[in-house]
């Protein structure tokens, strides 16, 4: 993710590359046999890392940003909890 955001685009497609198998099992296993399904939600969170891609601390694992990057949820530094 680091290299992509400094402009090394072949970095940046093997990320999404790397990420596609991942996201596509995750939802799939959510949703079951929802294959089609799980297949939109893999494009819309690709979509999501490609818009919210500036907003990734290089500091941080490039998992749970994506996570939240597709949820929307907004980040937090490591070791803080929710608000009750």
């Amino acid at each position: 993710m680091a290299r992509g955001l400094e402009g090394d685009r072949g970095a940046y497609n093997e990320l999404l590359s790397v990420l596609t198998p991942f996201m596509r099992a995750y939802f799939r296993k959510r949703l079951g046999s929802a294959a089609a399904d799980a297949e939109d939600l893999v494009q819309e969170t690709l979509l999501a890392v490609h818009l919210k891609r500036n907003t990734y601390d290089r500091a941080q694992p490039v998992s749970p940003w994506v996570y939240r990057a597709r949820s929307g949820t907004p980040a937090r530094p490591r070791g803080t909890r929710r608000p009750a």
